[in-house]
């Protein structure tokens, strides 16, 4: 069953201008509180979490306020190894960018570091199937798979 902030989202996507500004606020918006709250997780005030970064505090300021939005990959990348956590960087369809505005929790804004999460054993770790049917499987560590993906990859450029 649909909710009513569901229903309210899927009704404003119909103009394209108001769906880019949806999905680009949505990222600032998170962007920004997740920095502060797991910054506050580990009980860091600004300064400190420049100085693990190498960064000034005015950087961290900036990360945290939502209407910055020029976060690059690399700092991102700089922020989660810092907090022992992963970056999940994807092109996602509307409905699941929906979804996600729809279950925000703190525990999805602050996601655990590695060593607070709870790995009792392989099986604890739940996998989700993609609703996307058409994909080949393949293995990202895997160097044959890698060349198929980027031969794939050539083959879409030059069609």
């Amino acid at each position: 069953m649909i909710s009513d902030k569901e229903r309210q989202i899927v009704n404003s996507l119909d103009n394209k201008e108001y769906r880019e500004a949806l999905a680009i606020e949505h990222v600032n918006n998170t962007l920004a509180i997740q920095i502060r709250k797991m910054r506050e997780s580990c009980h860091w005030n600004q300064s400190e979490l420049a100085s693990q970064l190498g960064k000034h505090q005015e950087t961290i300021s900036q990360w945290e306020n939502p209407d910055y939005g020029r976060h690059s990959i690399t700092s991102l990348k700089a922020l989660a190894a810092t907090f022992d956590v992963a970056l999940l960087v994807k092109f996602i369809p509307f409905s699941e960018l929906i979804q996600d505005m729809v279950n925000l929790s703190e525990t999805r804004l602050s996601p655990p570091s590695f060593s607070e999460e709870q790995f009792n054993t392989v099986t604890s770790i739940s996998v989700v199937s993609s609703p996307i049917n058409d994909t080949k499987d393949f293995d990202a560590y895997n160097p044959s798979t890698i060349g198929d993906i980027n031969k794939t990859n050539k083959e879409l450029v030059h069609a």
